[in-house]
């Protein structure tokens, strides 16, 4: 189960989306300090509960709360402001303390709220309009998103290379075994993301045609890279063997420390990006998940981001399509 705290900051650290959440909401208030600032009072106007209900929760949430811009003003910081505040927040002069929240920690509060009717009823279409944002980024299919990665093209053709190195390696090295391709193709995945590619394609729902590498994020293609080709030079050095020692020569491989720091960022990047972008929940992977970030989203989710993943998939076909001519310009 992912912890409601990381599901809510996905939703609060979708910037792009946010925006669009600011004008649909329309709010009455002016900005303070370049941003949308909003007292206590405010807030609990406009949800239609009580000044003590949103206290309740900046006690038990105080933390998440900050993260997202809440702040307690007192002192210079608020005689500084005071006189803009009064007129525009209609905040007393004899005000002494003043606790303010910023649009990111208003929606915070939003989130939390489940004593107002009116945050439910915000709730759905909120949602509605950050889970649309992200498939209009996506062309309407997730599964492609990562592709939105300026740095994924590259990346991927270099992929191809590491790729015919790790099946001409087993052809060469690995002798009598007709289903050796996609058992250590399976062992790769497994060893970095601890499903193979059956379970992935199941997660994503891919078609059995469909290549599990195009739906890579641009590091775990890498990875990939990495372990194809890392194994492969390792049956170049043993030459010719059978499975068993094969599958020793991989287990031995997949150990070595340089690796580990490099998988679990693979894992923490796979998972988190999965479940905020796609909806897509890796069981086998559930202690690394955590929220996106506001770069992360403005990585995959920015305006026209989906015109580069548009331009991607088609260079990607390309590419399939003349994989031996590329290999041949790059050995020369």
């Amino acid at each position: 189960m992912v912890d409601q705290q990381i599901d809510r900051q996905n939703i609060l650290n979708n910037t792009p989306a946010l925006r669009l959440v600011e004008s649909y909401l329309a709010l009455p208030w002016r900005e303070q300090e370049w941003q949308l600032r909003f007292t206590l009072k405010q807030v609990a106007e406009y949800y239609d509960v009580d000044e003590k209900t949103i206290k309740r929760y900046l006690d038990t949430n105080s933390d998440e709360l900050k993260k997202n811009g809440y702040e307690v003003w007192t002192g210079k910081r608020l005689a500084d402001a005071k006189n803009t505040l009064a007129r525009d927040m209609d905040v007393p002069t004899k005000t002494t303390i003043l606790w303010v929240f910023s649009f990111r920690a208003f929606l915070n509060i939003w989130l939390l709220l489940s004593d107002s009717e009116r945050a439910k009823e915000l709730r759905v279409t909120v949602l509605n309009i950050v889970m649309d944002y992200i498939n209009q980024r996506a062309g309407g299919n997730t599964k492609y998103i990562n592709q939105n990665d300026e740095t994924f093209l590259e990346t991927y053709k270099d992929s191809l290379y590491y790729r015919k190195k790790f099946t001409d390696s087993l052809r060469d090295f690995v002798q009598w075994w007709a289903n050796k391709y996609p058992y250590f193709t399976n062992l790769v995945y497994e060893a970095i993301f601890m499903e193979n590619a059956k379970e992935y394609k199941a997660l994503l729902k891919l078609w059995d045609k469909e290549n599990v590498r195009h739906t890579l994020y641009t590091e775990v293609l890498n990875l990939v890279s990495a372990y194809e080709n890392g194994f492969a030079a390792e049956l170049e050095k043993n030459w010719v063997c059978d499975f068993w020692k094969a599958k020793e020569i991989f287990d031995v491989f997949r150990a070595s420390p340089v690796l580990e720091p490099l998988v679990q960022n693979a894992r923490k990047l796979m998972s988190t990006r999965d479940k905020a972008l796609r909806d897509v929940l890796h069981d086998t992977m559930l202690p690394y998940i955590q929220s996106l970030s506001p770069e992360e989203y403005e990585k995959f989710c920015r305006e026209h981001a989906e015109l580069i993943g548009e331009k991607s998939q088609e260079f990607v076909s390309i590419m399939d399509e003349n994989t031996d001519v590329l290999l041949r310009l790059r050995d020369k």
